[in-house]
């Protein structure tokens, strides 16, 4: 799963401080982190959801506690917490499992684009059920490894 090789670092600021106060924040408010962004000029942008999906007051409140807990007298930063939002392909596997219902598109490192409903999450696949290329054609369910998972994102549908 594309992701999984954590955070970007490249802000000269303390990782394990920024961590911690991530990590404060998120535990005060029952969310969890998408992913993390440490960018140049201590710059932080933070992703984070929770279960049923995240508040902009939530987002507020996360925020300002991490701003709290770190100290701006000692090292000035830009924060920026946001939702993953629909375009940002899923990060962590609570992702799948907070989306089981809804479309996603998946790119397997095989070079396939597949589209269909997600309708089961394990600890090691997901299932899509992708519908049939003609009306009259069956749908089928299809189970993916994480592993195999170069990218997925939901896919809106109208």
């Amino acid at each position: 799963m594309k992701g999984d090789q954590g955070p970007l670092f490249y802000c000269p600021m303390e990782a394990s401080k920024v961590n911690e106060a991530i990590n404060l924040a998120l535990a005060a408010h029952e969310a969890y982190l998408v992913e993390l962004e440490m960018l140049p000029g201590n710059n932080i942008n933070i992703f984070v959801d929770v279960d049923g999906g995240i508040k902009v007051n939530q987002l507020k409140l996360i925020s300002r506690a991490i701003e709290a807990t770190l100290d701006r007298e000692v090292e000035d930063f830009a924060l920026t917490v946001s939702s993953p939002g629909l375009d940002r392909p899923f990060r962590v596997h609570r992702q799948f499992v907070n989306n089981v219902g809804r479309w996603l598109k998946v790119k397997t490192k095989g070079g396939e684009a597949l589209i269909g409903e997600l309708t089961v999450v394990t600890d090691t696949a997901l299932t899509l059920n992708i519908p049939g290329k003609k009306k009259k054609d069956s749908a089928i369910d299809r189970e993916i490894a994480f592993e195999e998972i170069e990218e997925s994102k939901i896919e809106i549908r109208f």
